[in-house]
């Protein structure tokens, strides 16, 4: 059997902070996909149509984590304006450096339910 190996070619790199974010998982396979799909500028632009076949989840699972992660200020979303054929959602993913990203990152939101019981 191979062991693994570092690979050289086709993969994306994520920064090691990522983990100390507390993200659940779907907000950590959507930010990971934008990573991936991001260009020079670090923006990308699948739509939702895409990313759910991709990813696996659906629609409305993305419009809910894409929120929070823009809430805690990962990403940006800027809604398509124009008239042309295809209007997909520009993401701009903003840097783990950025304290903001950090602001509260311990709070859990729990549909209304108290964050301790006592």
């Amino acid at each position: 059997m191979k062991k693994w190996k570092k690979p050289t070619k086709n993969f994306y790199m994520m920064p090691n902070d990522v983990f100390s974010l507390n993200l659940d998982p779907f907000e950590f396979m959507i930010l990971s996909y934008l990573v991936r799909r991001m260009n020079g500028e670090s923006e990308c632009w699948p739509s939702y149509k895409t990313m759910s076949m991709d990813l696996g989840i659906s629609v409305s699972t993305l419009e809910d984590r894409i929120a929070k992660l823009e809430k805690r200020k990962l990403i940006s979303v800027r809604k398509y304006t124009g008239s042309g054929k295809h209007r997909n959602n520009v993401y701009t993913l903003w840097s783990l450096e950025n304290p903001e990203v950090y602001q509260n990152h311990d709070a859990v939101e729990t549909d209304g339910l108290p964050l301790s019981i006592t």
